[in-house]
């Protein structure tokens, strides 16, 4: 009887630990994945993920663009006119200020041991740089970190690297992209033809990064905060020759729309100079190979962490969520690029997997179809958590959702970009001409 008390108790005990959270960021990551109805794509981890959890069908970001996004995120505010473009995190407190800065932020406040490893914030390394005009390998000096206050570690920072190379835009060989100049993909091969290794490419070297963290924090007990921010699919759309292998060109599907909407504004349906600037980027079908074999690659590098977790016994009391920072339009409406209004360019993966006590059985893998915003996250968190967001975490919780897949989303995701605003319903997109 003593044994079985103690037994009851320890797992009380266990259950009202608050829980762990491993927070994945994606650059440029589309609702392209099988879990989201795409048959032709070979993401087994991200849908292994939501079959475990929640995933959101009508995920709208902020911003389309990837800095103002990720500051939206992570501060729980909606853009501004000042916080709309890549330099979105100049608007961070330089001074500790009285209330947390970041979602992070609350929780380092509040006991947890926070990490940052690779692009979570604007910058890949997490620090402010200086660049010269039109070279993105020109990076010469770090300041400070986009986000002060949040971190207790930057892993992979810009010692990691060196100076002269950015590594959200690596090659195979350590080159970083020179805008105008660099390939708009690569297919990683070695000398004699052979794939290369998943860890030639920094997203490889991270998900290794992530697993060691994960055993310091098994190892010692550590209550944590791990966001890893991969690069891909970011251009260059760069990854192992193996990952190409999985798709076959030739039955891949047509970009879907084909063309612009009528009466669109036509500040929304410009053409980007993402991939003009580069040699080879004209072949649209190419660059759409090269994309889905990006997912793919990054695919795997989240199922070596999601492996991870569940052999260290972390799985349980681990908050885990997926998210994508913005959609891309992929040669859709004839466009290419994110920077723009359009649905192709504001929605992105969302998928949250809380502990179990959230998560009822006959509810895991249900999709939630109600329109929710990036914003959200931040008060969902800070819920699953036990923790009171700041007022300026303007979100509304989703834990409603993630307890029942069927619970109402919101009337509309509000986004911008420049001079222009757009609602999202649950039926329309309204965009004001």
């Amino acid at each position: 009887m003593k044994t079985a008390l103690i037994l009851t108790c320890a797992a009380m005990t266990a259950a009202a630990q608050p829980p762990n959270v491993l927070f994945v960021a994606f650059d440029d990551l589309r609702p392209d994945l099988g879990c989201y109805g795409e048959s032709h794509m070979v993401t087994p981890h991200m849908d292994s993920l939501a079959a475990q959890g929640r995933m959101f069908r009508n995920h709208y970001v902020a911003v389309p663009t990837c800095g103002a996004s990720r500051y939206a995120l992570l501060s729980g505010r909606r853009p501004t006119s000042a916080t709309d473009d890549n330099d979105a995190f100049n608007a961070m407190p330089a001074t500790l200020p009285a209330q947390p800065e970041s979602w992070v932020d609350l929780l380092r406040r509040n006991g947890w041991h926070t990490v940052s490893m690779g692009k979570v914030t604007h910058e890949p390394d997490g620090y402010r740089w200086n660049f010269p005009v039109n070279n993105d390998s020109g990076r010469t000096s770090a300041t400070f970190p986009d986000m002060r206050h949040s971190w207790n570690e930057i892993v992979h920072d810009h010692d990691r690297w060196g100076a002269q190379n950015y590594p959200v835009f690596a090659y195979a060989d350590g080159t970083s992209r020179v805008s105008g100049v660099s390939p708009a993909w690569e297919i990683g091969v070695d000398e004699n033809g052979n794939s290369l290794p998943d860890d030639a490419y920094p997203d490889g070297q991270m998900a290794q990064a992530a697993i060691a963290k994960l055993r310091e924090f098994a190892d010692d007990g550590t209550r944590f905060c791990l966001a890893v921010g991969f690069y891909k699919p970011h251009l260059p759309f760069n990854a192992p020759k193996a990952y190409w292998d999985l798709y076959d060109p030739a039955t891949l599907p047509a970009p879907y729309p084909l063309s612009t909407p009528a009466g669109a504004n036509p500040a929304t349906t410009t053409n980007s100079s993402e991939v003009g600037s580069y040699s080879g980027g004209n072949d649209r079908a190419k660059l759409r190979h090269a994309y889905y074999a990006s997912v793919s690659y990054v695919d795997v590098q989240l199922g070596k962490i999601l492996a991870e977790l569940d052999a260290l016994g972390l799985t349980e009391n681990t908050v885990v969520i997926l998210w994508g920072d913005h959609g891309w339009c992929l040669d859709d409406y004839g466009l290419i690029g994110k920077h723009k209004l359009l649905e192709r360019s504001l929605e992105s993966p969302l998928i949250i997997r809380p502990p179990a006590s959230v998560n009822p059985e006959a509810f895991a893998g249900v999709p939630a179809e109600g329109v929710v915003e990036s914003i959200d996250i931040y008060p969902t968190i800070a819920e699953l958590c036990g923790l009171t967001p700041p007022a300026t975490a303007v979100g509304s919780s989703l834990v409603p959702m993630l307890r029942n897949p069927f619970a109402p989303g919101k009337n509309h995701a509000y986004s911008r970009y420049g001079s222009l605003t757009t609602l999202r319903t649950p039926e329309w997109r309204l965009t004001p001409g």
